[in-house]
This record gives C-alpha cells, structure tokens and sequence, in this order.
C-alpha cells in the first residue's frame, strides 16, 4: 500500500546503484518522496564485443526480452520492423516501453519481472509453448533459468549475448566521500550492482555501512546481497521500481 505520509523519506540519504545512464527513474520516485539521493552507480551496461550476428527473426516464433538493456542493444542490431513476422514477449513495463519507444511491438508483457514470471506468462499465452523456437537476447551474466526450463521442456532455444556488465573504475577518493555522506539507505535493482557494490568498497569499507537500511528489489538481488555481506532489510512483493520505492517509504 502507497505511503500517505507526505515527503516519508525527507532527511533520509538514499543510494541508487544502477548504471549511471539507467539511475534516473528510481532516483526521482526516490526524491519525490523526500529522499536525498546518492548516485553511485556500481556497474556499466556496454554493448556485445564483438558484435553478435542476430539470426534472421523469420526462424523464431517467439523473441523473449527480460531486461530493458536487452531490448535496447538488441534493437541497436536489428531493426524494430524484424519483429513483425514473430511475437515478442517483455518482462513487465519498463522493457515493454523500451521496445515501443523504439518502434517495436510488444505481444506479451509478463507481470512478474523475474525469469519465473515470464516462464509462467509464456505458458499461460502459448499452450504449444513446447514447441516453438524462442530467441532469447541478453546479457553475459544474465541467468539460465528461462533458457534452461524452454529447453526443458522441448522448445527450441537460442540465446544471444547482446551486451556485457562491467564494473566500473571508482576512485578511492570517491569512495570515501561516499562512506563520509554516511548514506541512510541503500537500493540494489540486480544482482550485479549488488555484487558489484561490494567488490568495489572491499569488506573494510563495507562494514562501515553496516548501520544502512538495504533494499532490494528481488529475491535474486537479494541473495547476491547477502552473500556479498549485506543483510536485507526491504524486499518488495512485486519487482519493479515503483514496488521498491514505496517499499522503501512504507519501511
């Protein structure tokens, strides 16, 4: 339920670690609800190298996007009127709005924004899911579970790497400005920028943050987050940044 109280997060010092040119929509939820938002972004989304070949989109029933960096890179080697001749499914909002403002059509949109949940929209909205040849784009470290559960049950799958996460280069002069800011409040929206968060400030650093709030976005983030040292205190049922946001006010 939305936090009624006005400006619920005024005085609070929330950190957005997503990539830099991404942070943007969380931090401004964040702001309008009274936060002080850090930007500290802990990973960098480039494209493919090298530049994957993408198979003609005639010899695929189903195109699967489950990120919006997956959406816009694929489309940065394709043209958006490829997808006509296939159906396209998107991991909730965000990816389904990426690929339109892009020119691309989007058929299906599943509302949960985990693998699980596009598995389970796909099923729903297919009955001859088992059959069908799916063109999954994603990210190197993207997870298996969507590829390996199609496969699994006899769809004909091909995945495509179409960008890499990398950890970006942060100075530690700019480390400890961050830790002196002594942040309220720390949001992770992937794995990555959990794992990522903690591989850049090293266990010294990290323990200095041990009195901040984490919140994550799901329960893959969260896992990362604990096994980076971190305890997980926010977790919001639904997987989206709004979720997290009011989460965050409601905590």
């Amino acid at each position: 339920m939305p936090n009624d109280t006005p400006n619920p997060l005024a005085g609070k010092k929330v950190v957005v670690t997503r990539a830099r040119a991404q942070a943007g929509k969380l931090a401004k939820m964040l702001e309008d609800l009274g936060a002080t938002v850090i930007e500290f972004p802990t990973i960098e989304i480039r494209a493919a190298d090298p530049r994957p070949t993408i198979p003609p989109l005639t010899e695929f029933d189903w195109v699967v996007f489950t990120s919006t960096n997956a959406a816009n890179h694929f489309l940065d080697l394709v043209d958006a009127s490829d997808l006509q001749n296939c159906r396209t499914c998107a991991i909730g909002p965000g990816t389904s709005t990426a690929l339109r403002d892009r020119g691309a059509k989007v058929d299906l949109i599943a509302g949960d924004h985990i693998q699980e949940g596009v598995l389970d929209a796909l099923h729903e909205e297919d009955a001859l899911l088992a059959t069908r040849r799916v063109l999954i784009p994603k990210g190197d470290l993207a997870r298996d579970y969507l590829t390996d559960e199609l496969k699994r049950i006899g769809a004909h799958v091909t995945d495509i790497v179409v960008y890499q996460n990398a950890v970006p280069d942060v100075a530690p002069a700019e480390i400890e400005s961050f830790l002196d800011a002594v942040p309220d409040i720390l949001t992770f929206t992937s794995a990555s920028t959990a794992r990522n968060f903690a591989h850049i400030l090293g266990k010294e650093r990290l323990s200095r943050l041990r009195n901040a709030t984490v919140a994550a976005i799901g329960p893959e983030t969260a896992a990362a987050a604990r096994e980076a040292g971190l305890e997980v205190h926010i977790q919001p049922a639904k997987h989206d940044l709004w979720s997290l946001a009011q989460a965050i006010a409601n905590h």
